[in-house]
């Protein structure tokens, strides 16, 4: 096991991309795990038992899902004058979450009867209405994100109660509600889940039982009535349901019907609550009369005992096969026996105990109806009692819930049956490093079989407490998610309907190593270092190589990549020039590993005779010479020269990653690793590679050239004239390697044409911009660290224009436009030389101020820094505009000169383009 970075070469990258579950019994501030830096791998026993499981079981330096049942650590308390259901940690008291049982339309659902699935999600009954309502338990995977917000939008809290408009579950607020099924009769009150985790309801009304799936929430089956049962209860590990009131026993492979004593059978006592000991015996209370019925799995009468108080309703056995009697909402105490029958003593709680559980930690829950409150007992505590034990005591009650808590069915999971179907292993990794860039996430897992998986997702913090959204991970890839000092892995099992289990081996985690333009280390993103962050010496300060330039390393450094699994050898390692030796493998290396150079600067020399762009709109044919571009003057339209990414372009640039929604369009297209696209990609150009499209790039509308060639990796060309499939490694690539509706090489596609228009329009609003009168002068301005700078609309809803020598800012300033409450007003800000803004700085609309009444124009360079938030159209006509990663912007992107660059992990969202009130 690898717990820091290997000596020489490398540092790794290891980003998660994180669905979905949190923690299961605990959730507290982020817990630290002992495992800390950049990488570390977590692969023996100790190591896994960092994290958190839920449905898991961590040996054998392994992870795998539970094959037995255990309770959950929440407990699901029905708040029946509220009718909604309340979530509690049973660790803590703590209340993390309060639901409504039914649409708000429905009225008043009246809960009153809760299960727990195999999932750790509730079932819960509406006495009102006849109807179920199914929650699906967050910290398992089990909610789902309607929104497509990759968030999980749910209640966090007692009184957290979120609107349920409509009449079906996918209209309620809250995503944690899954599931709304109408049921026979005016009241569910039987509640139960089976083997299958499919969920049987019944009601006192018709006493017709119906099977739901536990899947989808519809009726499947459909029984009964034979008059018996319905009115609360449970099924046993033999598919048997047991039912109340008068007790019923039914084998659920027989159909409910027939004769007393043949498919079913009836009894004649007085009943109420249900339970189950570990040994499969049932137990039934008494409403009144001190009195509790014991049977066998076959129904037989073992005895009838007294449990202490004259009322009872619901009851539990606990691990040991201890009885615990609710003493119902006339009493206060909980009554604790022994299985053969041997009264242990009384337990006082809360004022009408109505319901009793038993928690994963083997304590006692008891709702209290009318005092609201729910106390949990340690049977370890209290006086010692009957049989020489202990009777219990009350070690903790929660606040009071703001309703009557009426439960007397299972709670937390506890009368499960068969081992569970999802789980999750959750830890919470301390770099020691503020502020870490994430790498990668990446793992070894096996027995993944027919329709099982394995999953993992990642959330990224700052303080180990406050966690960002999670987002889903792939092995060994890199993914964005906010920089922070603390990553949540959450590795989610499903096991397959044949009943494997998905084995995690291990699981490693590692930060980007830092990279710095101008250290002369050339690294992932960079295409060159020289040294230094100076233009015009082949290495631009953005460390990516000039026109007319060629970089290579120096002589002596080379770059080492390492691949997941990549053998290293015992230590003679020969640094040549400039190649590396490795001698006979030993040394197992976990991967894969992002490419990181030696030290030793780029060396950038003129690339003379190679095509290249001198920007001149009246020259074209263009050639490099000692470092200078320049061609044959020919008459071209200067629109040709401009671009816009979001409506139309020069060479337009997506980096690794980004999204943009909306058309590319440009002389020329280069489409990033792994960058989206909603919309067209357009280069206007007839001459050389128009488009060029990376590994995993994705385009959902067509690719379309003016005549060029569109070009793709690994390489392949389609031939100007030619509409053919991408072609990779030999084959004809499926349209999912490249979704494209069409590959138009023919420059005779509509939106050439549209394009060109487009272009043409930029440069009439450019001529617009720069001739605008002048307007509030503010003349070179710097935003220093964490600053900001408000500029507010002088002509509310008619133009409002700012004028700068220079704009710029260091890291996380804001600049807010302010309408000054009119909608209609137009903001242009001006600046003669550079705009640039940094690290996670952003620009806030107020006051009414839209985004497409915003304009930022820069007659140089236009650069905005990490994480940077804007909106607006951007025109930089004379330099390079760049928005730096993870830079999110809603605008149009304007420029001109050598490109328009978005960079990795960013996202583009286009807004209307206007010039002027």
């Amino acid at each position: 096991m690898l717990r820091t970075a290997l000596a020489v070469t490398t540092e790794s990258m290891r980003l998660p991309l994180v669905a979905a579950a949190l923690l299961a019994t605990l959730v507290v501030a982020a817990p630290v795990a002992a495992l800390t830096g950049s990488p570390a791998t977590y692969t023996l026993t100790a190591d896994f038992n960092d994290g958190t499981p839920l449905n898991v079981v961590t040996t054998a330096d392994e992870v795998k899902l539970d094959d037995t049942t255990t309770p959950f650590g929440f407990i699901w308390v029905a708040v029946s004058s509220k009718s909604t259901v309340v979530k509690i940690r049973t660790d803590t008291g703590a209340v993390v979450g309060e639901y409504r049982s039914a649409p708000e339309s429905s009225g008043q659902g009246d809960t009153s009867r809760t299960t727990v699935d195999k999932n750790g999600s509730v079932w819960v009954g509406n006495r009102y209405g006849g109807s179920v309502v199914h929650i699906g338990l967050q910290e398992n995977g089990r909610c789902v994100d309607r929104d497509n917000s990759g968030t999980i939008e749910t209640s966090t809290g007692l009184g957290d109660v979120r609107p349920w408009p409509g009449t079906t579950a996918a209209e309620a607020a809250d995503e944690c509600i899954i599931h709304y099924t109408q049921t026979a009769g005016s009241d569910a009150r039987h509640v139960s889940v089976d083997a299958n985790n499919d969920v049987w309801v019944s009601n006192i009304s018709t006493r017709i039982f119906q099977l739901i799936d536990g899947d989808t929430g519809a009726i499947v089956r459909t029984e009964g009535p034979v008059g018996y049962g319905g009115y609360g209860g449970l099924i046993d590990a033999n598919g048997v349901i047991w039912s109340a009131q008068p007790m019923l026993r039914w084998d659920t492979a027989n159909p409910l019907s027939g004769p007393n004593g043949v498919n079913w059978t009836g009894y004649g006592h007085s009943s109420y609550g249900l339970c189950i000991d570990p040994a499969g015996n049932v137990w039934n209370t008494s409403l009144d009369g001190n009195t509790i019925h014991k049977f066998d799995p076959a129904g037989v009468l073992i005895g009838t005992y007294s449990h202490g108080t004259y009322y009872a309703q619901g009851c539990v056995a606990d691990t040991n096969g201890h009885i615990w009697v609710a003493g119902s909402l006339y009493g206060n105490t909980v009554d604790h026996l022994l299985n053969d029958g041997t009264y242990v003593g009384s337990v006082t709680v809360g004022s009408g105990p109505t319901g009793v559980a038993v928690d994963s930690n083997g304590k006692i829950w008891a709702t209290n109806y009318n005092e609201g409150t729910v106390s949990r007992i340690d049977p370890a505590l209290g006086p010692i009692g009957g049989g020489g034990g202990p009777v219990g005591a009350v070690d903790l009650t929660t606040v009071p819930l703001g309703g009557n808590t009426y439960n007397y069915s299972d709670m937390t999971g506890s009368t499960l049956i068969g081992a569970p179907d999802n789980g999750t292993w959750t830890v919470v990794h301390d770099t020691l490093i503020p502020a870490a860039q994430w790498g990668t996430v990446s793992w070894t897992q096996s027995n993944v079989v027919g329709d099982g998986s394995l999953t993992v997702t990642a959330a990224t913090s700052d303080d180990g407490v406050n966690f960002s959204p999670p987002v889903a991970v792939t092995n060994g890839g890199a993914l964005s998610v906010p920089d922070g000092q603390y990553i949540k892995v959450v590795v989610a099992f499903a096991r397959a309907s044949t009943g494997e289990s998905p084995i995690l081996l291990d699981l490693t985690i590692a930060t980007v190593p830092n990279i710095q333009c101008g250290d002369g280390l050339v690294q992932q993103g960079e295409e060159c270092d020289d040294g230094n962050t100076t233009d015009g010496d082949g290495c631009d300060s953005s460390c990516v190589v000039e026109p007319c330039w060629v970089c290579v390393a120096e002589q002596g450094s080379t770059t080492t990549t390492l691949a997941p699994t990549t053998t290293l050898a015992t230590p003679t390692t020969t640094m040549a020039t400039p190649t590396t030796t490795l001698a006979t493998p030993t040394t197992t290396m976990p991967g894969p590993f992002y490419p990181r150079a030696l030290p030793g600067p780029s060396i950038c020399t003129h690339d003379d005779g190679v095509s290249c762009d001198d920007g001149d709109e009246c020259t074209v044919g263009d050639t490099c010479e000692g470092g200078t571009c320049g061609g044959n003057a020919v008459v071209i339209p200067a629109a040709c020269r401009w671009v816009i990414v979001g409506d139309a372009g020069v060479q337009s640039r997506t980096r690794g990653q980004t999204n943009v929604t909306g058309h590319v369009c440009g002389d020329r297209v280069r489409l990033g690793e792994f960058s989206s696209t909603n919309g067209d990609a357009v280069a206007t150009l007839a001459t050389s590679v128009g488009v060029q499209i990376s590994p995993h790039a994705d385009v959902t509308g067509d690719i379309i050239s003016g005549g060029s060639a569109v070009r793709g990796k690994p390489r392949l060309t389609l031939l100007p004239g030619l509409a053919v499939d991408v072609v990779a490694g030999g084959t004809t690539a499926t349209r999912t390697d490249y979704p494209s509706k069409i590959y138009d090489t023919l420059g005779t596609h509509a939106r050439v044409g549209d394009c060109a228009a487009a272009q043409g329009d930029v440069t009439a609003g450019d001529s617009l911009l720069a001739l605008l009168p002048p307007g509030t002068d503010l003349g070179d301005t710097l935003i220093g660290a964490g600053g900001s700078l408000t500029l507010t609309a002088t002509s509310p809803g008619g133009l409002n224009v700012f004028d700068f020598t220079r704009l710029r800012s260091l890291r996380d300033t804001t600049v807010t436009l302010d309408g000054a409450g009119d909608a209609g007003s137009v903001f242009v800000v001006r600046v003669e030389k550079k705009l640039d803004l940094r690290l996670r700085s952003k620009i806030v609309l107020a006051g009414g101020t839209v985004p497409g009444n915003v304009i930022l124009y820069s007659q140089a360079k236009c650069r905005f820094g990490n994480e940077v938030v804007g909106f607006g159209t951007v025109f930089c006509p004379n330099g390079k505009l760049i928005l730096e990663e993870r830079t999110n912007w809603q605008g149009a992107l304007v420029g001109g000169r050598r490109r328009v660059e978005l960079r990795d992990s960013g996202v583009l969202v286009h807004a209307p383009l206007q010039v002027g009130p």
